[in-house]
Formats: structure tokens, C-alpha cells, sequence
């Protein structure tokens, strides 16, 4: 069951029963055809196709569409973030979502670039605040698929690559 914790009204919220659910993803080049959201577009997706076949109380925090990607800074529509910002503000974000009641979190890294800043974000909840969030990049997720769908050689899934 797939609850969107920003279309909920506080009342229904019912974090204490809910597995909450982030998606990190990034606003970058996708070559010359798709979205420069295309990273957070499909972790969104990912999760919301996953929560709604879930038996459990999936509360989707809002996706945090903008990651660390200064590697691409020589290319048009980049939105990035420092890594120490990204770090301290998802850090807050889901120390608050926890002060709600809510005793579990799945981060879904939907962007390479954000892997180091997310690491970063559970070992200081878990350190500074005895929190326990787990940590999945969505490509690790599929990766039993990836070849029956795939278009392109291995490697040639990334930004520049076909698809």
C-alpha cells in the first residue's frame, strides 16, 4: 500500500506502521532525448510500482530530485548539490521523518554520484542518532533483468549510452 507522505493530511500520516521509503535521484544530462530528471523519474517509479504490490504500509517521503553531480558539470541543465550540504540536508530530513514515529527507512539511491553523500547520511544516523536506515541503489535491485530488456551493450546504460 503506497502512501505519498506529501498528499497525506497529518491524521492519516500513521508513520508507526509504515515503512518509509526515500528515492534520491539527480537532475543531469540523459544525452540528447531524455529528461535531465530521468535518474529521480526512475527511482520514483521503482518504488511506487513496488509499493503498490507490497503487503506492507509503504509511506514514500517526497523524492529528493536534486543529488551531487559535479562530474557533469560541462553539459547544459545541471543541478547539483555540495556533498557536505547533501549530507547535512538529507541527514536532517530523515532524522525529522523519524521523529514522526516512523521505525524503519529504505533510501533508494537512484543516481551513481549520490552513493558516497548516502553512505554518509545512514553511518551519521545510525552515529549520532541510533537510527537504522538501509541503503539500496535501484539498478542492484533489477540487475536479474537488466538483460532481457536492455538495448544497448553492457556499459552503454549510463547518461550517454543507448538505451
Amino acid at each position: 500500500m503506497l502512501i505519498r507522505w506529501d498528499k497525506t493530511v497529518a491524521s492519516d500520516l500513521d508513520s508507526e506502521h509504515s515503512l518509509g521509503v526515500l528515492v534520491v535521484g539527480s537532475i543531469e544530462q540523459h544525452s540528447n532525448y531524455l529528461p535531465l530528471g530521468t535518474d529521480s523519474l526512475l527511482g520514483e517509479r521503482l518504488a511506487c510500482e513496488a509499493a503498490e504490490q507490497a503487503d506492507a504500509r509503504i509511506l514514500l517521503l517526497p523524492v529528493q530530485r536534486v543529488g551531487f553531480s559535479p562530474h557533469h558539470s560541462a553539459f547544459p541543465g545541471l543541478l547539483t548539490l555540495r556533498h557536505n550540504v547533501m549530507t547535512d540536508y538529507l541527514t536532517d530530513l530523515c532524522e525529522s521523518a523519524f521523529r514522526t514515529g516512523l521505525p524503519r527507512l529504505l533510501i533508494i539511491n537512484s543516481h551513481g554520484g549520490n552513493q558516497s553523500a548516502l553512505q554518509g547520511v545512514v553511518n551519521r544516523l545510525g552515529a549520532e542518532f541510533g537510527r537504522e536506515a538501509i541503503l539500496v541503489r535501484y539498478w542492484d535491485l533489477i540487475s536479474d533483468i537488466v538483460p532481457s530488456i536492455r538495448k544497448s551493450e553492457p556499459g552503454g546504460m549510463g547518461p550517454c549510452g543507448r538505451v
